[in-house]
C-alpha cells in the first residue's frame, strides 16, 4: 500500500513539476495565468462589460455606435461591472431585444453591481450610442 502511495505521491509531483517548468516558459494553460487589470483588459474607445464584480472576467467591448443587440445566449444574465471609456453613453436592457428595465452605462464612467444589486446579472441586450 506504500509503494503505491508513494509512486502516485512521485507521480502527482513530476506532474506539477512539468506543469511548473511549461508556465513558467509560456506553454503552460492559459487558465494558471493571474487575471489582467481591467485596463490591461480593455481601454481607448470601448465599453467593457465583466462577468464579476470588481471588474474581474471579462464579459465583452463595444466601441460607440453599435445599436440595439441581444447579447449571446451563454452570455446573458451574466454582466455585473462595465467601464465606458467613451465619451458616449451607453446601456443594457433586462430583456431581449431591447426589453424591460434600461440602465444606463453613462459616458466616462463605471459601476459594479454586487448580488444584492437589481441590476447584477439581468442583462440579455445592449446598445452603444446612448444612455437610457
Amino acid at each position: 500500500m506504500d509503494t503505491i502511495i508513494n509512486k502516485r505521491s512521485l507521480l502527482v509531483s513530476l506532474g506539477v513539476s512539468a506543469g511548473l517548468v511549461l508556465g513558467a516558459v509560456g506553454l503552460g494553460a492559459p487558465a494558471l495565468a493571474a487575471p489582467a487589470a481591467p485596463a490591461a483588459t480593455c481601454s481607448g474607445n470601448l465599453t467593457c462589460t465583466y462577468v464579476n464584480a470588481g471588474y474581474s472576467t471579462f464579459l465583452g467591448s463595444r466601441a460607440p455606435g453599435v445599436g440595439l443587440q441581444d447579447i449571446s445566449a451563454g452570455n446573458r444574465n451574466k454582466l455585473s461591472s462595465w467601464i465606458n471609456y467613451t465619451d458616449t453613453g451607453a446601456r443594457f436592457y433586462y430583456n431581449t431585444g431591447g426589453g424591460g428595465t434600461c440602465v444606463s452605462m453613462g459616458a466616462n464612467n463605471r459601476a459594479s453591481a454586487s448580488a444584492s444589486n437589481p441590476d447584477n446579472d439581468q442583462a440579455e441586450s445592449w446598445a452603444f450610442t446612448r444612455a437610457c
